[in-house]
């Protein structure tokens, strides 16, 4: 897919995992309260590297995908794992007029199916139905809202939280403490041999797209 964009609409209202977890990993008190602050952002950190990096949202998150123009293919790929909700499909033409496809409708002029189970998921046209004509205008025409991550534990198919991408998470958080003066939140992944052991752990998961 060419000319996309992802924009943050909803961020996530917690972390994957609690503070207590991190501690744990770190085999710190957990009565240690001296740093929360400091690890909290590494949390924060190392869940967001992993996340542009691999493709992924750990927890729950609305995200709007930016598009330049229809495909000539008639699906849409969607460049992030896992998709809980298409909430729309939006198009704006030249005029400013804001138009919406009808999500999982086989009757509507125009209209995709949703194909969550697929990674990556991705909307459809449904049966000799095709994109509309309508000239776009220049910049951002196109917007699908989607509600990503993991919801409660699960994912649309029914799978846990995946474990090695939660290890992955505390390997970052360990590496980020450890050496907190030498590397700054938001490249974490400084070294060979962490993005070597970062990337064995996400090859697990199966989740990259």
């Amino acid at each position: 897919m060419h000319d996309w964009s992802l924009r943050l609409v909803t961020p996530p209202a917690a972390e994957p995992l609690t503070l207590d977890q991190v501690k744990r990993a770190l085999r710190l008190p957990l009565d240690y309260l001296d740093e929360d602050t400091e690890l909290a952002e590494i949390l924060a950190s190392a869940r967001n590297e992993l996340e542009q990096e691999y493709n992924i949202r750990f927890v729950v998150q609305t995200v709007e995908l930016l598009l330049q123009n229809f495909p000539r293919e008639p699906f849409i790929r969607f460049p992030i794992w896992p998709v809980q909700e298409v909430l729309y499909l939006k198009y704006t033409d030249t005029a400013g007029t804001v138009r919406q496809m009808e999500i999982d409708s086989l009757s509507a002029t125009f209209a995709v199916l949703t194909r969550l189970y697929r990674k990556p998921a991705q909307v459809v046209l449904p049966f000799s139905k095709f994109w509309p004509s309508t000239i776009l205008q220049t910049a951002d025409p196109i917007a699908i809202g989607l509600k990503v991550g993991f919801v409660t534990g699960e994912s649309p198919e029914g799978l846990p939280m995946p474990p090695m991408g939660l290890s992955a998470i505390k390997r970052l958080c360990e590496h980020g403490y450890r050496y907190k003066g030498a590397v700054t939140l938001g490249s974490l992944l400084t070294s060979e041999e962490l993005k070597f052991g970062v990337s064995r752990l996400m090859a697990n998961v199966g989740l990259a797209v």
